[in-house]
């Protein structure tokens, strides 16, 4: 019989890994968004950062939405933490 033993610290550092990568690769794409969507109305950014969100498997909810658009509207950088 076998055991299978779990080192905790091991699966942090891949998740870690994991989270760092995507946020690498998602970043330029956020920059973008930003750049081309400010000074533009809540009521556009919304419903275009909610699209750009989906693209990458995000799903975030009503309230994050709204307050990121103001964000974007007002030309402050996204930066996911």
């Amino acid at each position: 019989m076998s055991s299978f033993k779990l080192d905790a610290g091991a699966l942090e550092q891949a998740v870690q890994q994991a989270v760092d990568a995507h946020r690498k690769d998602v970043q330029p794409v956020m920059d973008r968004f930003c750049r081309t969507w400010q000074g533009r109305p809540t009521s556009q950014v919304k419903p275009a950062l909610r699209a750009e969100f989906a693209r990458h498997g995000l799903d975030t909810n009503a309230a994050t939405i709204a307050d990121l658009a103001v964000r974007v509207s007002n030309g402050e950088r996204i930066e996911r933490h």
